[in-house]
């Protein structure tokens, strides 16, 4: 597994970059399950997949080396390493169907990025020499990991054809528990586009999470104030599934993830590590007042109106300037919200966002000139937003954790793990369609309760979770009104919380802030307002 990142260069374009990482989609999971088939230990299985999955983010990551890691090495390597990285980044990969340019002038580009590339990683190769350094860009030492679980479990789940497991990682021991009857499940749920029904939501509490809570002990609500926090780590098809939101939502029995611990997400277990490298008070150190970037696109050109998106911003504006936050809101052009991107600790997006099926890292926020230049997934990974360690990037859109590519799940090619890569400690996003004025919910519930909890970690979390729960409560009334209505033959007036819709791939709702596909796909059955919010960080 450690040989799949070679696989991957900087004389690479975009598309071949996805190529390759395509090309061996599976791969991964399988070699994790081969190991524990063949009773390795949890650790050896958590290594191969913290090798062999993201590697896009890992290239990316070399790219990244700040002012502080490169303070740690001689002047003369700390300028190596800038000048390389600056040149790769500067110069385009030439494309060879380029009739514009002659010949020997593309096949000279190529040898030039090819010579830069060696150079480079042969650089790597001798930093990694260095004390402090050697671990860097490797996968995580078994220590590393116990210390990554210390504020809550980490749950990696490897899907594979072979078998599936959920690999548990507490603060003092990893234990594999395994899961059977998913595959089959998971392939046909995909296949039909339902990942978020009642159904789904259900099979995934009998088959994945029931039987992963109660393996660590979580078999009941928690009282008020000392709720447990897990993170989630799927892997392949099971990605694209709200496993936060599973359960049997109308028994009212604490059958639900929701009723037993907060839920967030991560990629890999080194984007845990890589969130926490910096002390939480450094996103608020220094003498400047911390700013707050908030857009908000109610109209956007050749898009539906979101009459709700303006009234969004101006409650978040509020509750980030009693928080102590400056807001500022630029006109919403790349160039601006760019630039403003590089000194703010909370950037909040509401408005319509845009998946490539072809290409993930064309994916992009939709602004004022999106057709122009529009701000894209590969435009962020091209930031270091790191040194200023910006808080939360809220991105208030619909299927900012959406993948298409199914051979391309495991590298988290989206928005949400593009800002997270980017820099920020938190993001909060969604995996399919939501419905503009629950957005406006969603929203005030998540930033008053940080608000009140004083811009923590725990209180991003904590206050997408409550969010979450009091919209998801408001359908379990909503349902039970129903069945009263049909109980006594009364008319039933639908609505958007009693019917669920918002999450269907192709719903024709303009006020959903719809991430436009380049191939839509027919409705599927009910998809529930509540469950599509997603919080990945620390």
């Amino acid at each position: 597994m450690g040989l799949l990142p070679q696989l991957i260069t900087s004389t690479h374009d975009t598309s071949d970059k996805q190529h390759a990482a395509g090309a061996r989609a599976g791969m991964t999971c399988s070699a994790a399950a081969a190991a524990l088939q063949a009773d390795k230990p949890v650790f050896e299985a958590l290594q191969v997949l913290e090798l062999g999955r993201g590697v896009l983010a890992k290239y990316t990551e070399e790219m990244l080396l700040g002012p502080l890691q490169l303070g740690q090495l001689s002047a003369e390597q700390a300028e190596a390493y800038t000048h390389l990285r600056d040149e790769l980044k500067g110069s385009k990969t030439p494309v060879i169907s380029n009739l514009g340019r002659s010949f020997q002038s593309r096949v000279s580009g190529l040898n030039k990025r090819y010579d830069l590339t060696k150079e480079l990683e042969e650089l790597i190769f001798e930093i990694r020499k260095l004390p402090g350094f050697e671990d860097l860009w490797t996968a995580p030492t078994e220590a590393e990991m116990f210390e990554a679980a210390k504020y809550g479990p980490i749950i990696v789940i490897n899907v594979s054809r072979a078998r599936c497991d959920a690999l548990l990682i507490e603060k003092h021991q990893m234990q594999p528990l395994a899961l059977p009857n998913i595959t089959n499940g998971l392939y046909q749920f995909a296949r039909a586009g339902d990942f978020g029904s009642s159904k789904v939501l259900e099979w995934m509490w009998d088959n994945i999470t029931q039987p992963v809570l109660d393996a660590l002990a979580y078999s009941r609500s928690p009282k008020e104030g000392a709720w447990p926090h897990v993170w989630w780590i799927p892997t392949a098809l099971l990605t694209l599934f709200p496993l936060h939101a599973a359960g049997y939502h109308r028994k009212e029995l604490s059958e639900t993830v929701l009723d037993r611990v907060v839920s967030s997400y991560s990629s890999s277990i080194r984007a845990i590590m890589r969130g926490r490298q910096k002390d939480l008070s450094s996103s608020f150190s220094g003498t400047a007042v911390p700013r707050a970037l908030l857009v908000g696109m109610q109209h956007t050109p050749e898009s539906g109106s979101l009459p709700y998106a303006n009234k969004e911003i101006d409650i978040v504006q509020e509750l980030c300037q009693s928080a102590g936050l400056e807001t500022v809101q630029p006109r919403p052009r790349k160039e601006k919200v760019s630039g403003y991107l590089l000194d703010c600790k909370v950037f909040h997006f509401a408005g319509h966002g845009y998946t490539d099926e072809d290409d993930p890292s064309n994916s992009h926020l939709r602004l004022e000139d999106w057709k122009e230049d529009p701000f894209r997934v590969a435009d962020l990974q091209q930031m270091n937003l790191h040194e200023h360690t910006p808080f939360l990037a809220y991105l208030s859109a619909c299927g900012t954790g959406q993948m298409k590519r199914y051979n391309l799940v495991d590298e988290s090619i989206h928005l949400i793990s593009a800002y997270q890569l980017a820099g920020f400690r938190h993001v909060i996003g969604t995996l399919w369609k939501v419905s503009d004025q629950h957005c406006v919910d969603i929203a005030r519930t998540t930033y008053k309760t940080m608000r009140d909890l004083g811009l923590s970690d725990e209180g991003v979390g904590w206050g997408l979770h409550r969010a979450s729960r009091e919209l998801r409560d408001k359908w379990v009334e909503a349902q039970k009104q129903m069945t009263s209505s049909l109980a006594r033959g009364s008319p039933v007036v639908e609505n958007d919380i009693s019917h669920g819709v918002g999450g269907k791939e192709n719903c024709k709702d303009e006020n959903e802030r719809d991430i436009v596909s380049v191939e839509e796909e027919p409705e599927v059955g009910e998809q529930l307002q509540w469950a599509p919010y997603v919080h990945f960080g620390v």
